[in-house]
């Protein structure tokens, strides 16, 4: 203790009691985590749901994305949750990866990596954290080449006789 009194003294004009506990037994910070966040996010959304300014599919693709963050940290960097301070480009570029490599295209592995952006804001906009380490992650989407129907498909789909 009286070390620290010594340093204290050396910055300082007054040391208090107050200082010097604070010096000898530091408060701990407790970091928010992702998944925090997300419950956070979540929760709120469902809030939306329940007064129909939001629907069920969009919280539930929420929801999936939280489950596929989770088995990602788990399988990648072998954690539960990760501390927002303490997520990195790499996180980004790891996950989509990962989602690549579980047989889910590259549109809507971008999605989820933008939508992933997204949770993060929420908590720059909460004040958890200062900046979204993820945000220079380019989510690029390729326009799929998709056929049109001819009048008589539509009408068979229409009629119920489609093959």
């Amino acid at each position: 203790m009286e070390r620290h009194y010594n340093q204290l003294a050396s910055f300082n004009e007054k040391v208090t009691a107050a200082m010097l506990k604070e010096a000898y037994m530091p408060k701990q910070v407790l970091q928010k985590t992702l998944m925090q966040a997300f419950k956070l996010h979540n929760n709120k959304f469902a809030e939306r749901v329940s007064k129909n300014k939001g629907s069920d599919g969009t919280l539930s693709r929420y929801e999936r994305l939280k489950d596929k963050v989770e088995a990602f940290l788990k399988k990648k960097y072998k954690i539960a949750d990760i501390a927002l301070e303490d997520i990195e480009m790499a996180l980004a570029i790891n996950f989509f990866h990962y989602l690549t490599m579980e047989n889910i295209g590259d549109n809507t592995a971008m999605k989820y990596v933008k939508t992933l952006k997204q949770i993060i804001d929420r908590a720059i906009g909460e004040g958890w954290i200062k900046h979204n380490a993820i945000t220079g992650f380019k989510c690029t989407y390729v326009d799929p080449d998709r056929e049109t129907l001819e009048q008589h498909e539509i009408l068979k789909m229409y009629t119920g006789k489609a093959p």
